[in-house]
């Protein structure tokens, strides 16, 4: 992993720590980006190519970062203390 990829999984883990409040899934986040309550979205490697590329278009129109992370919805998921898989989540 690059030093990149875990200042960016490091930076997730705090922000888990923190109790930060957060959203997940698809329709929440992108329904919370237009109404830009969001600052920070985290993408599993294996989300759906069209979400990426909808999250990539929002980010240029929006004020918020995009994170691509180097594990996948699964480990997303664990990371996140979640018995399922998240593709998405955001702050």
């Amino acid at each position: 992993k690059g030093e990149k990829e875990k200042m960016s999984l490091t930076k997730l883990k705090q922000l888990l720590k923190e109790n930060k409040e957060s959203m997940i899934g698809e329709n929440t986040i992108i329904k919370n980006i237009k109404l830009g309550k969001v600052k920070l979205v985290f993408l599993a490697n294996n989300c759906k190519t069209e979400l990426k590329e909808s999250l990539k278009y929002y980010a240029k129109q929006s004020n918020f970062e995009l994170i691509e992370l180097d594990i996948n919805a699964a480990e997303l998921g664990s990371t996140c203390k979640k018995q399922f898989s998240i593709s998405v989540i955001a702050y």
